[in-house]
């Protein structure tokens, strides 16, 4: 890297980042929005956030949706699984970096739940939510709210303090085999090393 982008990047890169132990969370009866949010009454699940200090921006007016915003109930007996959040809800990298990850995660235990995923679909949630074993999905447009009976959250698979920055690895790779195999993408072999700033 060049002198001055070492300079705001070494710290981060000699944090030795940390990847958290993955945990599945589940709730009963519970409001679901657009961003992935999870709430009940007066309370925000702080594990469906993007960032913990997000919670200072959907207190308040944001959790009188679920009593003032008509509700689209879900009357089926699956459970609904959350593994986006507000970053990911209208981003590609940030759905194929950070969801699809929690998305492998969940699948170790439930295979066959719905996916709430974020509408408009686009193409890259259509292909990727199906290459990694979901086809059952359920959209939610902006602004509305979702009453779940039963609810399951992957948690986060990276951490960095308050950011997203440290992915895992062994994660990563594993997305990306799975896709490209769903695909008939031929695995390439790198070559070079190529910087990426996005």
């Amino acid at each position: 890297l060049p002198n001055k982008a070492k300079v705001n990047f070494q710290g981060i890169v000699d944090s030795n980042p940390f990847i958290p132990t993955r945990r599945l969370f589940l709730y009963k009866n519970v409001c679901l929005s657009w961003q992935g949010i999870i709430f009940k009454n007066l309370h925000i699940s702080p594990e469906s956030l993007c960032y913990h200090f997000h919670k200072n921006n959907v207190n308040n007016t944001f959790l009188l949706k679920q009593w003032l915003v008509p509700k689209k109930k879900h009357y089926t007996q699956n459970i609904i699984a959350v593994v986006h959040d507000h970053d990911a809800s209208a981003n590609y990298y940030h759905w194929l970096i950070e969801v699809c990850p929690r998305i492998l995660i969940l699948r170790e235990k439930y295979p066959n739940c719905t996916l709430l995923v974020p509408a408009p679909l686009t193409d890259y949630i259509n292909k990727t939510t199906k290459a990694l074993g979901y086809d059952d999905l359920l959209p939610i447009e902006r602004n509305e709210i979702i009453a779940a009976s039963e609810v399951v959250l992957a948690e986060h698979t990276s951490e960095h303090k308050d950011f997203h920055l440290h992915q895992d690895p062994v994660l990563i790779r594993k997305v990306r085999e799975e896709i490209l195999n769903a695909l008939n993408i031929k695995k390439i072999s790198p070559f070079r090393h190529v910087y990426v700033s996005r």
